[in-house]
């Protein structure tokens, strides 16, 4: 609460990170369209 209020600006956007586990990797790396069907979920 304290960041929210006193320290982050206010902004019309945010940012998402997402972790993909390693076991889950080679299939995105080899198969590129997975990776932009996960993104678009």
């Amino acid at each position: 609460m304290w960041l929210e209020q006193v320290l982050l600006a206010e902004v019309p956007h945010s940012q998402v990170v997402l972790a993909v586990p390693k076991r889950l990797r080679p299939y995105f790396l080899y198969h590129r369209t997975l990776l932009g069907d996960l993104s678009r979920l």
